[in-house]
Formats: structure tokens, sequence, C-alpha cells
């Protein structure tokens, strides 16, 4: 049981910690973007349900966060100070 509640502890730390992580970001987006993780992990919950059940907005939104990213993070990270 403590081994769980330590896994769910980190994961929730990694979503909800104080600085977000560019290769972490472009690590969601290039593996998981069609359900749009790296929204959820920059704390932008409503575009990332979008990006769920669009598939990315059928790709052109992933092509997008791909240039977009660092200005995602950098703004993540002005937003949890």
């Amino acid at each position: 049981m403590y081994l769980r509640g330590t896994m769910f502890k980190k994961l929730d730390d990694m979503f909800t910690g104080e600085r977000k992580s560019l290769i972490v970001s472009y690590g969601f987006l290039a593996f998981f973007g069609a359900f749009g993780v790296h929204r959820f992990y920059l704390n932008k919950p409503c575009t990332g349900v979008v990006y769920a059940l669009t598939g990315g907005i059928l790709g052109f939104g992933i092509f997008y966060d791909f240039f977009m990213m660092p200005f995602h993070v950098i703004g993540a990270n002005r937003h949890n100070q």
C-alpha cells in the first residue's frame, strides 16, 4: 500500500510541481500529444480535454505546439510563481 501511495505522490508532484520542464513537455507531446497529456502537464486542462477528444485537433494542434512549446512552458512557470 505504501508503494502505491508513493507512486501516486510522485505522479502528483510531476504534474503539480513548481517548475515545468521543456524536455518533459516535448516528451509528452511526442508520445501522447494526441491525448493532450502535455496540456494537462502545463496546467491547461481545458485544452487538454479538447486535444483528447479531437486527436490533438486532428494533428494541427500538435504541429502548432511543437513550435510553441517553449512559450507554453515559460507561461506555465510564470503562472506557478
